[in-house]
Parts: C-alpha cells; structure tokens; sequence
C-alpha cells in the first residue's frame, strides 16, 4: 500500500512538472495550462518524505542528469555505474531542452516554449520558475548571485534573480545577436554582438561601456580560463582577458593560428590553458594566456565530423562522430586512450561535471563517463530496472492564465545525422491492416537500450607515441596489473595482462621480467581493445618461470608488481595458429584460421572477450575444424578474438595465442520501432516515431505503411530524420500507419498500428479587437467560418508567452499590463488539423486620470493686474486648462505653468486643471484675487539746464561728465516669471 501510493505522488509530482515545462495541446477544448504554482508542488514533494530520496534517487552521489531526445530524462550515477532514476514527459517528445548543472540546483530549459525552472536536487523540489520567448538561441547563464535567460540570435538579454527566476528588469536589446556570451566571477554578464568586435558587460542596471576587441566585422568568442573570461578574435587571431568592469589586457597575437571558419575552442575555468581545434588541417594547438606560450602539435583525424574540444584536467577530449570515436591528448601532444560511442551520433552531448567527463547521445539509450584516469563507464538509459515514472497530460479544466505553452502541433522529433544511402532495397513486406480500426494505442515509451560500446574500445597507442612525462604529478603509483596469464611455448612463454590502476597517475608502460631469468621487456606490444601481450623467447624448456609485470607512470615510478604462478617452457607444445580472421553477424562471430604448424596438434580453442574481463565465449573445436561460429553475443558490443593450438595430453598444453586484428561487432537486424505519434493535419498525417535498438549497426531508413482500413497500404521511405509528413489524404477518414527499420542485418518487424483522422487547418477567428482598460486589455473574435472542428484558440502579447483558451470563448481579457505602454495581440483558431492564420490587434491600456495634489499658490504682481502659477502636473489622460471669467481661453496642454496679464484688479479668479481619459476624468481648481492698481505717483520737475561749460584742450577724451542725468524707474516685480519693466 505504501509503495502504490509512492508512485501516486511521484506520478503527481511529475506530472505537475510536466504541466509546466513540457505543456501537451489537449484536444476538444481542453485547456492547456503549463505553469504550476510552486506552493503546490512543494506541498506534493514533502508529502513524499525521505523516502522518495532514498529509494529513487541517490542525489548526493557523483552523478549527472542526461537528456533524451524522446522526452526523458536519465539520472546516472557514477559511483554506481547505473542510471537510478529516469522521468518521461509525454508531449515533449522532440523538444528542444537543455539542463545547467550547478552545486545548488538544476536548471531545465525548454528552448520550444521559453520556459525554464530551478529544481533542488537534494529535495527533487522545484524551486522557481521564469518563462523567456521561445528561440532556438535561448540559453541560461546562471551564477552564484545573478542569472540571465540570453536569446543568443535575436539580442535580447533578460536578466532574472537566480532564486525565483523572475525578471530583475527589463530586456535588453541587442538587434544584431551575439556571438557567444559569458559570466564573469564578479556576476556580470558579458556579451560579444555578433560580427561587431567588441564585448559589452551587461548587469541588472542595463549595458556597460563597451570594450573594444578588434574592428568592425570581426568575430568573437568569449571562454573562461582559470575562471577569468578571456575574448578571443577568430578573425585575428588574437586574445585580450576582459572583466565585467569595462577592462581588457593588451591583445596578444596567437602565435602560429591562422583564421579559419574550421576553428573550435575549448577551455576549462580550472586549468590555465586555452584550446584550438582546426578541424580543416588536423591540428591541435593550447595557448597560455596568462604568458602566451603556446605549443602545436598535428592530430590522426581531421573533418566535420569532430566536435568542440572538452578538457577534464590536463588532458583534452575530441569527439568524432563520423567514425565513433573520442580521442585524448595531453599537454605534450601525447595520445591517450581512444574511446568508442555511437557512429553517427551529431547530437552528441559532451560536458564536464565533477571531474568527469560526460558524453550522451540524446538519440540512443547510449551515454557514458570518464574518469580522470581515462577509465570509462556506459550506460543504458532506458533501463528496465531503474525506477521510472510515465508522466500524462492530467490539465484540468481550470481557469486559463498567462502561460508558457508548446505549439498546437507537437514539435519534430529531434534526429540523428543522416545516414549513408544503403545499396537498393528489397521489396518491402506489406503489414497487415486490420479491416476495422481498433483503439489507438497507448502513447510511445522510452525504446530499450541501444548498444552502444566500444569498438575495441580504448584503442591502445603505439608506445612510440609516447613523449615526455608531465612536471606536475599527484597521485600515488599505479597498482597491480589484472588478469596476468601465462602461456607455455617451446623455450618461450607468452604473456598477456590487462590495464593496472592509476591511482591518480596515468600508466606510461609495462615492464615485463622472468625470475630467475632478467629478460626485461620496457614497452610491449599490445594487442587487442584493453588487453597486453608480450612474447618471452630464448627460455630453456622444463626450467620454472615465474613472471612478474610491473606497471610505470608518467613520472616514472613503478607501481606493485603482479608475479604469476611458475609455468615451464617445454618442447612439443603446438605453434600458433596463423591468420585469424572474423565475419560478423547476427549476434554470432565466425571465426577462421590458419592450422598451426606441427603434429602434436589436437584441436583449437577460440576466446571472444569483451574489455579487460573474462571470458565472454569459449569454443574448442578438433584439429581438423579451421571455421566455427562463436552464437549467443551481445549485437553492437565489441569484442577481441583469439585462436589457441591445443596438445595432446591429459593436461594438454596450448599453444600462444593468435590474435584477429582489430575489434568486431556482432550485428542484426533493428528491433520494431514502437507504435508512431500521429498529428492531424490539413489532408495529411505528420508521423513521428523513436528511434529503435538498431541491432549493432545505424538504420539505413525507414519504411512508413499507411492506408484506410481494408485497403492496400502505400509505402514512404525516410532516409534522414524520425518523421515523415503524408499528404493528398481525406480528411475524416481514419488511416492506419506503421513503421519499419532496415538496417545492414535486415529489415526489423513492422510496428504496433497507429490510427488518426486528417482534419482541415482552421481559418482565423473574425472581427479581432482589442479594448484598453485600466493596465488591461479586453480581445474580443468572432468564431471563424469554415468546416474545422475548433478546439480553441491560441494568443500571444507582444512575441511573449502564449495564452490557450477553450472553443467556446469569444473575449479575453489581458491584466498586468503597464498602462501608456503600446502591446501588440495576435489570434488564431486552433483544431486537430492544426493552428490557422494569425489576427492582428493593437491598443494601449489607459487608466483613470489622476491630477497631483500638491498645487502652489498663485503670485501677483505687486502694482499690475497679473499672475504667475505654478503646480504638479498630473497623469493618465488628456491636460486641459483655463482662466474662469478670464482672458486667454481653453489651453489643451499639460503644461505645469502659466502667466496672465491683463486682468482686472481686485477682482477673483479660479484656474481649472482637467485631466480626462475614457476611464474618467479629474479636475483641481486655483482661486487667487488681484491687487489694486496703486495711485499714480507725483510728476517729477524738470531739472535746470547745465551751462556749457568750455571745453578744457588738457582734459582726457571720453571723461566722465560732472553730474549725471536722473531716471525714473518703475519697480514691476513679477513673481513666477514676469520681467521688470525698465
């Protein structure tokens, strides 16, 4: 009873979730609401207790969440190697998502719907939640104190509080896009506009001054090294460390880069190093910043295929999906250990987290770890133990709000690469359709695990390829090798051991010794994906030997020796078989060989391994076989073969292995597909489906049967992608479809019939308006004409979140608006043959007017009949002013000031302030009086004329006259204004 009613709330948890980031259009009305309130779902995760915490999830283990591209997502643990947890989101299918990883949460972004969320992974709490506009360029940069939501194409940065994910303030707009973009330590962020050569730091109070990086046209990626941004010019060639303050260092130029559009970078902001992949060239080049030394060296592979670097510690990771590896140099140029991943693979995650680097196919069951010693771990996503939760649509009908939601057709699957054309195909089997249509099956889970594995897996490198050993060594020496065997030859004995422990150092090479004898071998050859060998020769038959294998580090220091049983050569013992080769098929390995040389021969053994463990198939065969399958092995593994001669005798003895070349993979035909997720278009179905367990090899196509009920199916081919559109079909009129895989082993079965109905694409609502309110608008429609079904209609703001509301609505109103503020509005109609046309709408809230009640009083002037006002202006309508029984008339104007002259003295006057909108009006009234005019003032007399007085020859020209001539003035002070009558 208690577990039943723990997956009740873990099924309620997600699904909550899922309501809010992965919103589903539900059909016939049905409302879809993606937003949930974080009060609800915190209340539902405390109703699980710690017992949700310690029976589903280990989230205080080293461990990361891996997306998938059906719409799950896989918690894997890496102390554990298993994926402990797995979600699926129904609807979300195709969706383009992404996770920020960070010690105080996990925050999920949905790029198809501009939603994001913050989730406390100790408590599987949703925190928070923030909603940007949907864009493929959406990205979340998130810090210890300030977090931006980045549309990366359109420009536009939102800063949000990295606690609840809402909007700190308003957008900020950069029309031309960025570049690349990045957090400084100091919390600010800094943005390269694309193609502009210069950096801008943008904080919570808007742009920074701009830092110049090169010129005009010049582009810019910005990377952290040691945890400081560095901008380098990949126009150029050139790199400047930045800060949020405005500073730059002085550029430094490259040293042997030249620009190309092949050029990736990669840096970690705990290593002081800066990377450059040419991908064109094949070449490898790290740049200091902090000295700008620098060191190149060429690489194996080269082409379009590789991915961006990724470095864990001091050593650098190369992805290349073309060919399904992953390379590893360190600082020396020095190759490591290569890995195996999925052929084909374009999708390919790769990112670091606690040391480990974490690579993950959202298109397979397939994702894998590597340690900092280069040991390696993969899993199954889709693992049947892991507990899971099968998240529905369970919207109810509540009312409808503001909201992120998904578009009205579920979004394409997201694809893997296109595969290489297979060779022409044979006729494809029709399926059987049933005459009558059934019910439509349940939606599609989670495909079982994809193999994925290595290809020999840890490719061994040459010992010559080896350089000098790093300066900087931690960790102590490396442990025992594994798995030593000994073999007896005549005077020889053959050797093979598996990798022995780092212990934080990386093994350089193996010493191979016999006691007594000193033969000492520094550097072996290898053989095989994760398996040594090394032939001991000139030993003398019938004398004891033990042999002892010692591994070597990097720093050269040895680690603890593993010392085998005594074995004795002896005489008689057969040869090895020669020229070991292997044909691959369906879960089988054919091995063939040469006989060995010599009589004594009385049959062979072949061994399969996988890695550096045991046995995985054994086979003895007589002496007279030289071929034999080797059946039941695991499709898409990587497996090691090797032949042994066997003696006569009751303990016979066998003889040094022969090994094949190379790793080989057992591969069959693709499993069935699951039943494919149908959408209702205009005369057509949109088909998508998951990929399937691909049998050890990638599908070559698929094959898509569709038909009306009892008539002959027609067949498309899909060469590139999990969907498929069919057109020219009848709308209303049911059609069954199914799906097959073909790939190198054969075609898979058919899978489970899917049904749906074609429905005509809906017009667009009619006589679309919007009313302004007070911080509101109210839309109003018409239904629209037509056959379509309406299930709804779908509005947008401004480009911002859409709004879903039922068919049977014809207005909306739209709170929260800022009034003054112009918000554009579309409309369509949506139904189950898609979404229609939009309607266009336009209006800016209004609120009542409201006049300020702080007024000051009127000023007159002393000795006229004038006035001065002054007063607070008011907000929200139209201004209008004007003197009662005055002169001057209605002045439609918000001005704030005015100055009559003119008016009658003693006399009272009122001034009436109006502010009027279509949400009311409000008015204030000014009473003053005018001053009597005073008396006018006595005539003043005339003075007497001054006598000439003779002009003196000595005196200085332009000298002051004696007395100068009196004026009157007449004192009109104006308070507020006025200007003093001279």
């Amino acid at each position: 009873m208690q577990s039943h009613l723990l997956v009740r709330q873990v099924s309620t948890l997600f699904a909550q979730l899922r309501r809010w980031l992965w919103p589903a259009h539900s059909r016939l009305g049905q409302r879809s609401v993606a937003s949930v309130s974080a009060l609800a779902l915190v209340a539902g995760l405390v109703a699980l207790g710690t017992g949700f915490r310690t029976q589903l999830l280990d989230v205080v283990d080293d461990a990361a969440w891996l997306l998938n591209s059906n719409g799950s997502a896989s918690h894997a643990s890496a102390i554990t190697g298993d994926v402990d947890y797995r979600v699926t989101f129904t609807g979300a299918q195709g969706d383009d998502m992404a996770l920020v990883q960070r010690d105080d949460g996990v925050y999920l972004l949905n790029r198809s719907t501009g939603s994001f969320a913050k989730m406390d992974e100790s408590l599987m709490r949703l925190n928070a939640s923030g909603a940007a506009g949907a864009s493929k360029g959406l990205q979340l940069f998130v810090g210890s104190s300030v977090a931006y939501a980045v549309d990366m194409v359109s420009g536009v940065v939102h800063p949000v509080s990295p606690q609840d994910l809402q909007a700190s303030d308003d957008p900020i707009d950069f029309p031309s896009g960025f570049d690349s973009a990045i957090i400084d330590p100091a919390g600010a962020l800094l943005v390269a506009p694309a193609a502009e050569g210069i950096v801008i730091p943008v904080s919570g109070e808007g742009r920074g001054d701009q830092i110049e990086i090169g010129e005009p046209g010049d582009q810019l990626e910005l990377v952290a090294v040691n945890g400081s941004p560095v901008a380098v010019n990949l126009s150029r060639m050139e790199f400047a460390a930045v800060t949020g303050d405005g500073r730059r260092s002085d550029p430094q130029v490259i040293e042997g880069a030249q620009a190309s559009p092949d050029l990736m970078l990669s840096a970690s902001e705990d290593q002081p190093l800066l990377w450059i992949l040419d991908r064109a060239n094949g070449s490898l080049q790290w740049v200091n910043p902090a000295n700008a030394a620098t060191k190149s060296f060429p690489i194996t592979v080269r082409g379009d295929g590789l991915g961006r670097p990724v470095v864990n510690g001091d050593v650098v990771y190369i992805t290349d999906a073309q060919h399904g590896r992953v390379y590893s140099y360190d600082t020396d140029g020095k190759q490591h250990r290569t890995l195996s991943i999925p052929r084909g693979a374009e999708q390919l995650e790769t990112f670091v987290k606690d040391g480990r680097l974490w690579l993950n196919d959202p298109d397979s069951a397939w994702a894998m770890n590597v340690d900092a010693d280069q040991e390696s771990t993969e899993y199954d996503k889709f693992t049947k133990d892991a507990p899971s939760a099968e998240i529905t649509d369970t919207t109810d009908d509540a009312a409808p709000q503001i909201v992120g939601t998904s578009s009205g057709q579920a979004a394409p699957v997201a694809a893997p690469a296109p595969r290489p054309a297979p060779d022409p195909p044979a006729p494809a089997p029709r399926p059987a359709v049933p005459a009558e249509p059934g019910p439509a099956p349940a939606g599609a889970m989670p495909q079982g695990p994809t193999a994925g594995g290595s290809d020999g897996a840890g490719t061994d490198i040459p010992s010559d390829s080896y350089g000098d050993t790093d300066p900087e060594v931690k960790g102590s020496p490396p442990g025992s090798p594994a798995n030593l065997t000994v073999t007896a030859g005549d005077g020889s004995l053959s050797v093979s051991f598996g990798p022995a422990p780092t212990n934080g150092r990386k093994v350089d090479h193996y010493e191979v010794s016999t006691v007594p004898s000193a033969n000492v071998i520094s550097e072996p050859a290898r053989a095989g994906a994760a398996s040594y060998s090394v032939t001991i020769p000139d030993l003398q038959n019938d004398t004891p030997y033990r042999v002892m294998v010692v591994a070597v580090d990097t720093a050269g220091e040895q680690g603890k020796s593993n010392t085998s049983e005594p074995v004795r050569p002896r005489s008689g013992i057969p040869g090895s078989p020669g020229a070991v080769g292997v044909e691959e098929g369906d879960r089988t390995l054919t091995v063939s060989w040469e006989p060995a040389e010599g009589e004594n021969v009385v049959g062979y053994r072949i061994i399969a391994r996988t890695g550096s463990g045991g046995e995985d198939s054994r086979t003895d065969v007589g002496a007279e076989v030289s071929s034999v399958p080797l059946a039941g092995l695991t499709n898409g593994a990587d497996y090691t073969v090797s032949v042994r001669a066997v003696g006569p005798g009751e303990e016979p003895q066998t003889s040094p292995p022969s090994f094949a070349e190379g790793a080989f993979s057992p591969f069959g035909a693709p499993s069935a597909p699951q039943a494919a997720e149908l959408t209702s278009q205009d005369r057509g179905l949109l088909v998508r489906w998951q990929s399937p367990n691909d049998g050890g090899r990638p599908i070559d196509r698929y094959l898509v049967a569709y038909a009306q009920a009892g008539q002959e199916p027609s067949v498309v081919e899909v060469t590139d992608g999990l969907s498929v559109s069919l057109d020219g079909l009848t709308n209303g009129v049911s059609y069954a479809v199914q799906v097959q895989a073909e790939g190198p082993g054969g075609l898979s079965d058919w899978s489970p019939v899917s049904y749906e109905l074609p429905q005509p694409q809906p017009n667009a609502p009619r006589s679309f308006r919007a009313s302004p309110g007070d911080r509101s608008v109210t839309l109003s429609w018409q239904p629209p004409n037509g056959e379509a079904v309406i299930t709804g209609y779908r509005i947008r703001t401004n480009g911002a979140d859409d709004i879903d509301v039922g068919p049977g609505r014809t207005d909306w109103v739209v709170e929260g608006l800022t009034n003054g503020r112009s918000y554009s509005f579309t409309i369509a109609s949506l139904s189950d043959g898609g979404q229609s046309a939009d309607e266009s709408a336009s209006a800016i809230p209004v609120g009542a007017p409201i006049v300020a009640e702080e007024w000051s009083s009127a000023t007159t002037d002393e000795f006229s009949a004038g006035v001065s006002i002054d007063w607070q202006g008011g907000s929200g309508g139209r201004c209008s002013y004007y003197l009662e029984r005055g002169p001057g008339g209605r002045h439609n104007s918000c001005d704030t000031s005015v100055r009559y002259s003119g008016l009658s003295p003693e006399t009272e006057y009122i001034l009436i302030y109006t502010i009027s909108s279509a949400q009311g009006s409000d008015e204030v009234q000014i009473r003053f009086s005018t001053k009597a005019q005073p008396p006018e003032p006595d005539p003043v007399p005339e003075p007497d004329p001054v006598p000439e007085t003779p002009s003196d020859p000595d005196a200085p020209e332009n000298a002051a006259t004696a007395a100068a001539v009196p004026r009157t003035t007449r004192s009109n002070l104006a308070v507020g204004g006025g200007v003093p009558d001279a």
